[in-house]
């Protein structure tokens, strides 16, 4: 989290001429969390190119503030998690550590 989408639409706001290969590289060090493949398909934001429903409206808007497009993201799928068991205080360490990764990655 963010989307992938996302991280691009922003490393191109940076450097619109970035190398494709070099995207494909900051991509992977984004923060990420494994969630049920039923839950990620079903509740993600993001998922099967949601993000891309209005003109990639959405995906712009996640690229403008990468750790509010986490929070929004983390946000939607939070109750179905609950749902399969996982707490409170689980998921909001979760959070906090996708947070500080992409902190110290350079994300936001």
């Amino acid at each position: 989290m963010p989307s992938q989408a996302a991280i691009e639409a922003y490393l191109k706001s940076l450097d619109s001429d970035m190398d494709q290969d070099l995207i494909k590289s900051y991509k992977k060090d984004v923060a990420s969390i494994i969630i049920p493949a039923s839950v990620h398909q079903k509740y993600s934001e993001t998922y099967g190119r949601r993000n891309t429903r209005n003109d990639r409206a959405q995906i712009i808007k996640d690229s403008s503030d990468l750790r509010k497009a986490v929070d929004n993201n983390f946000d939607a799928i939070k109750p179905y998690l609950r749902d399969e068991g996982f707490s409170d205080a689980e998921l909001e360490q979760a959070r906090d550590k996708m947070h500080k990764i992409n902190k110290s990655q350079g994300w936001h």
